[in-house]
């Protein structure tokens, strides 16, 4: 796996190299060893501490597949209130489900285990019109747990990629893609932030990719769109760290999910 590893970071530099130059070789290999280097730091911690967010409400994007679900699966496990969002209600459920059924053989060998059942609220972030309302839904939501119903983390992971030459891709599959992408977490974030500020705390976590950082070919719309996030976000962060808001963007590498397989390719 190792070898594997090293000959696909070969073939990436290289490919950088021959497109950008030695400037991009540079911001290349500097990104790949934070993500080699975190990822490393993560495989260590085998067991991570999870108990901060106990009796949090999270609110998750994208929670029905992918890195979404498996965020929800474990945030629910540490006791946190959470909210599973997405456009896929059936996904949702059989994720809620899933949760549930964890949960339960959890009980079986700790009794004192106290579990919210996760909410499901659906939503479709390339209307970024509605996300105040949905955010109002999901305050109404959590107020029936108890408390306030205040978002105290939200994780923007929701997305869709895109796959072509930007000469042969409609300009309208660039605006989707940043409405899904950017537009659509940005009005989502302001509609859950003033609930945030007033209680001079909370998370927001923003998933984008290492496409964020350097663009590659075939793949101009989905990068403009995360470069687009860290934009946003890092400017946010600076606005808000005094006041008790810490805004996180965190940039994986290649995961496993059926994003690329749902690319859109026009």
């Amino acid at each position: 796996a190792f070898q594997a590893l090293i000959l696909a970071f070969e073939i990436f530099v290289s490919a950088i190299l021959f497109i950008y130059g030695w400037t991009g070789f540079t911001v290349a290999c500097i990104s790949v060893t934070v993500i080699m280097f975190i990822r490393e730091t993560s495989l260590k911690k085998k067991n991570a501490d999870y108990s901060g967010f106990k009796e949090k409400n999270v609110w998750i994007t994208g929670a029905s597949s992918g890195i979404g679900e498996a965020l929800a699966k474990a945030l629910y496990m540490a006791g946190a209130r959470v909210i599973l969002s997405g456009r896929r209600e059936a996904e949702l459920e059989r994720v809620r489900s899933a949760c549930i059924e964890q949960g339960s053989a959890a009980r079986v060998r700790d009794v004192q285990m106290d579990l919210k059942d996760p909410l499901v609220l659906p939503l479709d972030l390339s209307r970024p019109a509605e996300m105040a309302l949905k955010a109002e839904e999901a305050r109404r939501l959590l107020t029936m747990l108890g408390g306030e119903g205040r978002v105290d983390v939200l994780v923007n992971n929701a997305g869709v990629s895109s796959r072509a030459l930007a000469e042969e891709m409609e300009w309208t599959v660039d605006q989707s893609v940043m409405a899904v992408n950017y537009l659509g977490p940005v009005a989502l974030t302001k509609a859950v932030l003033g609930g945030m500020l007033k209680a001079g705390a909370g998370q927001i976590v923003v998933i984008s990719s290492v496409q964020g950082l350097v663009g590659l070919p075939g793949r101009s719309a989905y990068s403009a769109s995360k470069h687009a996030l860290h934009g946003f976000f890092d400017s946010l962060r600076a606005e808000v760290a005094s006041r008790g808001i810490s805004v996180t963007v965190v940039c994986p590498g290649y995961v496993r999910t059926a994003l690329s397989l749902n690319a859109v390719t026009g």
